[in-house]
């Protein structure tokens, strides 16, 4: 699922440092029903500095294409576009194992909020497991206190 985390082409507007938090959440479609069941992750809470926050590979599309081929994927991206604080792209990836996954993603930041969706497509290994889309939000809390992390 780190794969789905991933976005392309950076962001109109700059998120400021500071303590953000993140939720993270997944619908993962049910092997028996086909039905999209959601899986979240803990809401998780970090300050984060000016290049933290850049460095983040959800919010450019070469971010998002190094972070996927560091796992030894080979990657294209294609269909960037920007609309006003949103950006979106399009990944596509020859994994080593030679699968091809797909993704599209969609990002929309400001100085104290991004919201990341992300669809990947992935061939088929199972049933039901190749069609997954994915949320990021997070939320700037405020300034960071000294001293923790």
């Amino acid at each position: 699922l780190a794969l789905l985390a991933l976005l392309v082409g950076p962001v109109a507007a700059e998120p400021l440092p500071g303590l953000w938090e993140r939720r993270f959440t997944a619908f993962l479609a049910d092997p028996v029903t086909g039905e999209p069941k959601p899986w979240a992750e803990p809401a998780q809470q970090r300050c984060m500095s000016e290049a933290e926050l850049r460095k983040l590979p959800f919010l450019s599309a070469a971010a998002s294409k190094a972070s996927y081929e560091s796992n030894g994927s080979s990657c294209t991206v294609s269909d960037e576009a920007r609309s006003g604080d949103r950006v979106s792209w399009s990944l596509q990836c020859r994994e080593k194992d030679g699968r091809k996954a797909q993704m599209r993603v969609s990002v929309e930041a400001s100085a104290e909020q991004i919201v990341s969706t992300s669809r990947l497509a992935l061939e088929d290994r199972a049933p039901g497991a190749s069609d997954v889309h994915a949320e990021i939000r997070m939320q700037r809390l405020g300034a960071c206190d000294v001293g923790k992390p």
